[in-house]
């Protein structure tokens, strides 16, 4: 009899411990739910541009693209904008609440951002493509997507994670601040600087100083021709390759670990170098500023053309 009430007791036991795990589970589904339904339209905008003014754009989960073109004479703006929601008619709802918005302020800064819906949810979105004729000065602020920048002056600054980073033909100062996400930049007029994480790095015909810092990326970097100014590459877990012109002048510390470095002086020019598998210095000129390639498990090239 005790046998049979225990095993009555344990089919009961297994039953309820079913049902706790099946309400757990769906407890768990409803709260992922949000994220199954979603809600996408498109948005243009045209305005009147303003010569030499600055640029400014937020937005979220989606890529950004800055393009000055003086072929073009107004500003124009294409958006994708997405919302989510718990159903296809919460988030159909929430995004005809939602707009994408440009505004230029007094100073005559452009500033464009979409405004979400009350109660945003972390799946709501944007990409946004900007084309106008010029730019001076651009700021981008987004996550979880790329931006790309192109034939724009003044200072461009970057803030974004989770995506690539793309600056083409910029006059003026570069400042990208980024992760999870690798960067190019190329033929960029003025100083440059870049941390980022976890993304390699790529900056060709650099004219300006230049500080580049990143982990388990290579850096490529080289120098414009008859540019002298100090550089600082610092990397772990990658490569790094630079390329300075025979105009450059200044002292090179190379260093890393678990790697080689090496010195191609394909210029023929006169340089005093101190090497050792793992670390070295080249002074070329008069040696007076001080530029620095650093990483770990990863060997330092150094062309000199």
């Amino acid at each position: 009899m005790l046998h049979i009430l225990l095993r009555k007791w344990s089919c009961r036991r297994n039953i309820l411990l079913w049902l706790i795990i099946v309400g757990c589970l769906t407890v768990v589904s409803g709260c992922g739910f949000d994220s199954t339904f979603r809600a996408s339209k498109e948005l243009t905008l045209q305005m009147k541009h303003m010569p030499g003014s600055p640029l400014e754009v937020e937005s979220r989960n989606g890529s950004v693209e800055v393009i000055a073109d003086a072929m073009v004479k107004e500003v124009s703006v294409k958006a994708v904008l997405t919302c989510r929601g718990s159903s296809q008619s919460e988030a159909d709802q929430r995004l005809a609440d939602s707009r994408l918005i440009a505004e230029r302020g007094v100073s005559g800064k452009l500033v464009i951002k979409p405004i979400f819906s009350t109660q945003s949810r972390s799946g709501d979105g944007a990409k946004i493509t900007v084309r106008l004729p010029d730019a001076d000065g651009v700021k981008v602020n987004t996550s979880n997507g790329r931006v790309s920048i192109s034939g724009t002056s003044g200072e461009v600054y970057v803030d974004t994670s989770n995506g690539r980073v793309n600056v083409l033909d910029h006059q003026g100062k570069v400042h990208i601040d980024t992760s999870n996400g690798s960067v190019q930049v190329t033929g960029a007029v003025g100083p440059l600087f870049v941390d980022t994480s976890n993304g390699s790095v790529e900056a060709h015909d650099v004219t300006g100083k230049t500080t580049i810092d990143t982990s388990n990326g290579s850096i490529t970097f080289s120098l414009s021709d008859s540019i002298n100014t100090p550089i600082h590459l610092d990397t772990s877990n990658a490569s790094i390759t630079a390329e300075i012109d025979s105009a450059f002048s200044g002292t090179i510390r190379l260093d890393t670990s678990n790697g080689r470095v090496r010195v191609d002086n394909q210029a023929g020019i006169p340089i005093q170098q101190t090497l050792k598998k793992t670390e070295g210095t080249v002074v070329i000129g008069e040696g007076s500023t001080i530029s620095i390639m650093d990483t770990s498990n990863g060997n330092i090239t150094l062309i000199i053309r």
